[in-house]
């Protein structure tokens, strides 16, 4: 992309210079003195200014002899038919007339007229210049920035060494920190600051891994269970209560989630946890596979997730009854629908949480 776009030799510039006099019509009054990496130009005004102005002149020359035969006479139709011919080619602004009764005299501002018939060409041999002068992609900030998206993206920085300038730039590999690199590949490392007597590698693995549990709180919080919408507040009292009430609330969650394992998708075998290899992937016990392949529990009720076992539990009501029959103004009892074997089950599991 640097050098993209760059002109170079001599036939190359040539050739752009050759389309920028093609469609500008003033070919034979430019010259080109032309290097292998730029151009200078020669540009004939006077020539311009009279090919721009020959039938302008030759019109207003009809035109005095047209007066001095006395086919046109007076000054106001004098003035009439040059504005004509002047502001049909749009010369007004660079001659300048004297115009009387019998006669008129006019002079062209040669240099004005030449002046404005360069501008297109000018305009374009300025970009053939700045493609000369650099490419598309040129000056240091912006090459900078493209080749460190291209690092970025690959996550490669480390390993490449650039040497930016304004025009160009050169990298290379370091290859001392690739080595260094490839001697930790497939190799991932967790370090802390305790001493091996009080947390030990196993230790400190499986305490890196219970990060898990942060982030399956935070979407509890958010979205699968707790659902705390969002709520702003501006003092920091009201800032730490809501976040306790937070906390508060998953830690009823997570013991209600530990107690209810038998009823859940939840491996029941957390003791493993402790004896299995922290590096090797988790795997789940055979008993929760075959929880979770028949949708059934070893006394062969439904298997529940959390949200569907909160559910099932909410047929559990109390009403308010009447005996049938009765008088209006009888009085009213309340009665409690029964549990089932596996809401009962549910309850009896709650009622073992002790904190």
């Amino acid at each position: 992309m640097v050098q993209r776009g760059r002109l170079r030799g001599k036939s190359a510039i040539e050739g752009q210079l050759s389309k920028a006099l093609a469609s500008s019509r003033l070919g034979r009054h430019v010259q080109f003195d032309v290097r292998d990496d730029g151009f200078d130009v020669r540009i004939n005004e006077d020539g311009i200014a009279a090919e721009a102005t020959r039938t302008t002149v030759a019109a207003l020359h009809k035109v005095r002899d047209q007066v001095q035969r006395g086919r046109i006479g007076g000054k106001d139709a004098i003035r009439k038919r040059i504005d004509t011919i002047v502001g049909r080619r749009k010369l007004a602004k660079h001659i300048q007339l004297h115009v009387r009764d019998d006669d008129f005299d006019f002079s062209v501002d040669a240099k004005a007229v030449a002046a404005e018939a360069v501008v297109p060409l000018q305009r374009k041999l300025d970009k053939v210049r700045q493609r000369i002068a650099r490419g598309s992609l040129h000056g240091k900030d912006a090459i900078g920035l493209r080749a460190g998206r291209v690092i970025n993206k690959y996550k490669v920085a480390k390993h490449f060494v650039l040497d930016i300038r304004s025009d160009c730039f050169d990298f290379h590999v370091d290859e001392q920190k690739v080595a260094a690199e490839a001697a930790l590949d497939g190799i991932y490392i967790v370090r802390t600051s305790l001493a091996t007597d009080r947390m030990d590698a196993d230790q400190t693995v499986r305490s890196y891994k219970l990060l898990t549990q942060v982030e399956r709180a935070f979407r509890s919080f958010k979205t699968i269970d707790l659902k705390v919408r969002p709520i702003f507040h501006t003092a920091e009292r009201r800032v730490r209560a809501h976040i306790f009430l937070c906390m508060l609330a998953y830690y009823v969650q997570w013991h209600m989630i530990e107690a209810w394992r038998p009823l859940l998708f939840c491996d029941e075998d957390q003791p493993a946890k402790a004896r299995r290899d922290p590096v090797a992937p988790a795997k789940r016990s055979k008993a929760a596979l075959a929880k979770a392949s028949s949708k059934r529990t070893t006394d062969g009720d439904p298997v529940h997730s959390f949200q569907t076992l909160l559910l099932d539990l909410t047929t559990i009501v109390r009403n308010i009854c009447r005996r049938a029959g009765a008088t209006p103004d009888e009085p009213t009892f309340e009665m409690i629908t029964p549990a089932n074997a596996q809401q009962q089950r549910a309850y009896d599991l709650l009622s073992t949480i002790s904190v």
